[in-house]
């Protein structure tokens, strides 16, 4: 796993598609194809390197590339980290050889993670604008003061039932 970590980080050196030519020729395409593993690349994601380097004359390793691809798709295609993925908004590429099913549950709990947090922040920042304009209006026009009174209430259960929910979630 420590050698994984070294690729990740020397890979990082040399991952973007749009590559220098002193990378073409003499990148370590193993560690390039860590990193897009790790991210989750596509097999095919190897052909835009290809492209570039073609284009400066030169040739990648392929076999190495895609070597450490697989090893990289190693820390890609666990359950944490499509959990994670789903937990930040973003989509989970179904590249994994392994079970799918547990990796496609983990990142469907991310994305409703995702989701209540971003209702609770709605939430709150409206519950705020309502305390607001209660106190704006507690003396003016009391009838409105309580209607809001009322949605400020219906906010706040609604605040305690996601907060619930992510609790649930955990």
């Amino acid at each position: 796993m420590k050698q994984i970590f070294f690729y990740l980080a020397v890979g990082a050196l040399c991952s973007t598609a749009s590559i220098a030519a002193a990378d073409c020729r003499t990148g370590n395409w193993y560690a390039t194809g860590v990193l897009d593993g790790a991210d989750g690349r596509a097999p095919n994601y190897i052909r835009s390197y290809s492209r570039e380097c073609r284009r400066r004359g030169t040739r990648i390793n392929t076999r190495d590339w895609q070597e450490g691809r697989k090893a990289g798709l190693a820390s890609y295609c666990t359950t944490e980290n499509a959990r994670s993925y789903g937990q930040r908004g973003r989509g989970f590429a179904p590249f994994c050889e392994t079970n799918e099913r547990p990796l496609a549950r983990a990142h469907e709990r991310g994305v409703e993670v995702h989701r209540l947090n971003e209702e609770f922040e709605y939430n709150r920042k409206l519950f705020a604008q309502v305390l607001s304009q209660i106190q704006r209006l507690e003396n003016r026009n009391p009838t409105e003061a309580n209607r809001l009174k009322r949605e400020k209430q219906r906010i706040s259960d609604e605040l305690t039932y996601i907060k619930k929910r992510l609790d649930e979630l955990s």
